[in-house]
């Protein structure tokens, strides 16, 4: 995600927004009406339909207008992502601090580590640490990361711990992305990814294998399984 986009994100989904700045503004929900984000069905999470976010986590619904391109011809909008991570982490029984982390996940990674005091300002010091989990490196004052595959293998060593259903739906989503977009795009799907196709493959295996052992049993498998998916794909490509 640019910068752009998670400063939206952040400035939306934590701050929540003064309705006179546009029509987009809706009124702020209480997190039992994530249901109608597509976050659940039957009521969703019981926690989460018992607990409102409050000043200054409000949480607001709009339709985003910042749009990141995900492939050649193919642009997806940030809110819905977010939404589909969530999403994932309900369906397998994420708890209310799990559910509102895979919402903000990227906001650290990609907006910079000074939106660490408004999450845990909006939705506690849990949730801050679930978003810290799924970083993998916290650009600095320029704007710099480490480098690519130092961050990637970090990140895989501390795979543990509750915030790893939340890092693991957050790839899923992805490695659900990548799928349908190399069906729809073809090859080309991989010039979106810094590390390219090789590095981008290279990481989903370790992932996977990473992960192995360590989720609920479902996500395990849905991880596998959207994987091998890719994995076909990629090898019916050659080198």
């Amino acid at each position: 995600m640019a910068r752009a986009g998670s400063e939206f994100i952040a400035n939306n989904v934590i701050r929540g927004s003064d309705p006179a700045n546009g029509a987009r503004g809706m009124p702020p929900l209480e997190l039992n009406r994530l249901a109608r984000l597509g976050l659940g069905g039957a009521g969703g999470n019981e926690e989460v339909n018992r607990r409102k976010v409050g000043e200054p986590g409000q949480l607001w619904c709009f339709h985003d207008p910042f749009r990141r391109n995900v492939a050649v011809g193919v642009t997806e909008q940030t809110t819905y992502r977010t939404q589909a991570v969530a999403t994932l982490v309900q369906r397998h029984d994420g708890d209310a601090e799990q559910i509102i982390a895979a919402l903000l996940h990227d906001v650290l990674e990609d907006g910079g580590a000074h939106w660490a005091e408004p999450i845990a300002a909006g939705f506690g010091p849990e949730v801050l640490a679930l978003v810290r989990f799924c970083t993998d490196g916290v650009p600095d004052a320029a704007g710099h990361k480490a480098p690519w595959r130092v961050r990637k293998e970090a990140h895989l060593a501390r795979a543990t711990g509750p915030g790893l259903l939340v890092s693991a739906c957050d790839k899923l989503a992805n490695l659900q992305a990548i799928h349908l977009d190399r069906l729809e795009c073809g090859a080309v799907v991989w010039s979106r990814f810094s590390a390219g196709r090789a590095g981008t493959l290279w990481y989903y295996e370790e992932l996977v294998e990473t992960f192995s052992g360590r989720l609920p049993a479902a996500l395990e498998q849905a991880l596998r399984r959207e994987w091998a998916a890719v994995e076909t794909l990629a090898d019916e490509e050659g080198q």
